[in-house]
């Protein structure tokens, strides 16, 4: 069997993990890396024994022979290269959010189907084994119907000057309005949202929404880049599904393994990319697992679909705007 051969576009952060992740997988092969920065491209491909690395997404795509591609740029800069490795003919996992605007993400969508490749959006969370479990409980009923979600995903305060250069909305709570979508069989008709800014930081520190859906299921998001940089919790992540017969609950802050050290107390992560014997484990590895198995089996991906992301995009920027506005957005129903 020929390994399915893969590139990362934008080797910052999250595309080294992206990276890691493929290397693990034994029935992947990364034949290359891009990034704007040609000083980090050449250093990661030298890291991980990467072939070939480029600063042009375009040279990469016309020399490179590629199944697919991983986006992993900056939010705002997802759709040229997306495009380009879609009219490439490739497969393309694209990070959340799809993009910032919906223009854009409706033009990737739009290339996507006229080509007939894949356009899988980057939603972690639907891999992570407790979601995905709350997920087929609900899919068998023993929730019942479900009436309302609360969730919480809140940040420490110091990355934020980094990750708040997107509205907390867009950064992380993206994930959560995902996981409405995937849970609550409707869509969103009324956002009613608050913010506050606390620190100097490019958007606000706190982001506050109530959803109504249309099959009358309530939701509420909080979103904090607040948390003390030494609490030693990091991420302080948690959500309550609530349904006629049963409530899911999940924490991330409990998560069943902490730290007291030296340095302090800390909580590892246990869930999304923990690394052990020099591999990926958790839920960005089964994502990408998902992905280039569908790839190489020609089947389309239908965990994360291109048309939910669309929505929770559009939910998104309607809790922006509720929130700048201070006035409640109405969603066209479909």
């Amino acid at each position: 069997m020929e390994p399915v051969q893969v590139a990362v576009i934008g080797v910052g952060a999250f595309g080294e993990s992206h990276l890691v992740a493929y290397k693990s997988l034994p029935y992947v092969e990364v034949a290359a890396v891009c990034d704007v920065n040609a000083g980090r491209a050449r250093e990661i491909a030298a890291r991980f024994q990467v072939a070939n690395c480029y600063s042009d997404y375009h040279q990469m795509l016309s020399e490179c022979a590629l199944d697919a591609v991983s986006v992993c740029t900056t939010e705002d800069s997802h759709r040229e290269p997306t495009l380009a490795a879609i009219a490439a003919g490739k497969h393309v996992l694209v990070e959340k959010p799809l993009a910032t605007r919906l223009q854009d993400a409706q033009a990737m969508v739009n290339a996507a189907r006229a080509a007939g490749v894949f356009l899988t959006p980057g939603h972690i969370m639907r891999f992570e084994t407790r979601h995905a479990l709350v997920r087929e409980m609900i899919a068998r009923g023993e929730l019942g119907e479900i009436v309302s979600i609360t969730a919480r995903r809140n940040r420490p305060q110091g990355p934020a000057k980094t990750y708040l250069r997107m509205p907390a909305v867009l950064e992380s709570s993206i994930h959560d309005i995902d996981l409405l979508l995937w849970y609550i069989p409707a869509r969103v008709r009324r956002v009613h949202a608050v913010h506050r800014k606390v620190n100097d930081n490019p958007n606000p520190d706190g982001v506050w929404a109530l959803l109504e859906f249309e099959n009358g299921a309530v939701a509420f998001i909080e979103a904090l880049w607040l948390n003390p940089d030494k609490g030693g919790i990091g991420a302080n992540d948690a959500m309550q599904v609530t349904g006629t017969r049963g409530i899911a609950n999940i924490d991330f802050v409990n998560a069943g393994l902490s730290v007291w050290s030296e340095s302090g107390y800390f909580v590892p992560d246990i869930s999304h990319e923990p690394r052990i014997r020099g591999e990926m484990f958790g839920a960005l590895k089964e994502e990408l697992a998902y992905f280039t198995r569908c790839v190489l089996e020609k089947r389309a991906p239908d965990v994360a679909s291109p048309e939910d992301a669309l929505h929770g995009l559009e939910v998104a920027l309607a809790i922006i705007k509720a929130a700048e506005t201070e006035r409640d957005v109405l969603l066209e129903t479909k």
